[in-house]
């Protein structure tokens, strides 16, 4: 598997993702144990964001990987 197979992989993993993550909101409820880790969402997290599939802890995280970082070139690039 080439590097473009890869990526496209990793996109229809992501938009899967998105698309289940998109349904449960819709549906109004996440759930009571984290998508990533497993362990349970505080019941404050799910009070406040009822939707939410992830703990602080590893949405914070996720949130980070996708922040846009600066290149050597003042061009900011996003790793997935």
């Amino acid at each position: 598997m080439d590097v473009v197979d890869e990526a496209a992989v990793l996109i229809e993993a992501e938009r899967a993702e998105g698309v289940a993550r998109a349904q449960r909101a819709l549906a109004g409820a996440g759930g009571a144990h984290c998508a990533t880790c497993g362990d349970e969402i505080a019941a404050r997290r799910r009070a406040a964001l009822p939707s939410a599939v992830r703990c602080a802890r590893c949405q914070a995280e996720v949130e980070k990987e996708a922040t846009p970082r600066p290149r050597a070139s003042g061009r900011f690039e996003v790793e997935w």
